[in-house]
């Protein structure tokens, strides 16, 4: 029997609740581009594919963020996208937060310099 997961966002622990499930052996879980949905929201599909299946290469994972940038949905959470691309590379959340603000958030320059 195949179990499904949907969580809501209303304490921002949708994300997090849903690798959970992952984890408990729930093989769906539900999600959302950037999370949208009704009232505070739920999982977001971007989040949980870089949790549950991470990039194997840079250049994997370059095409992902410039994919998600181009999406419809960028401008909500594309710096968030960032900060977590970035921090598993290694690099502190700070250092990224200083390359926006010089690079006028510019976020595939940002991450051709991180790479």
């Amino acid at each position: 029997m195949q179990l499904g997961f949907h969580a809501h966002n209303h304490c921002g622990m949708a994300n997090a609740n849903s690798l959970i499930a992952s984890a408990c052996g729930y093989s769906m879980i539900d999600s959302t581009i950037g999370g949208l949905g009704k009232n505070a929201g739920n999982a977001s599909t971007e989040y949980m594919i870089l949790s549950l299946h991470p990039p194997k290469s840079l250049v994997t994972m370059k095409s992902f963020f410039e994919l998600y940038l181009n999406s419809a949905f960028s401008d909500q959470n594309g710096r968030n996208l960032l900060l977590t691309i970035s921090g598993s590379l290694g690099f502190h959340s700070d250092y990224v937060i200083e390359l926006l603000h010089k690079f006028e958030n510019d976020h595939v320059a940002i991450f051709d310099l991180l790479t």
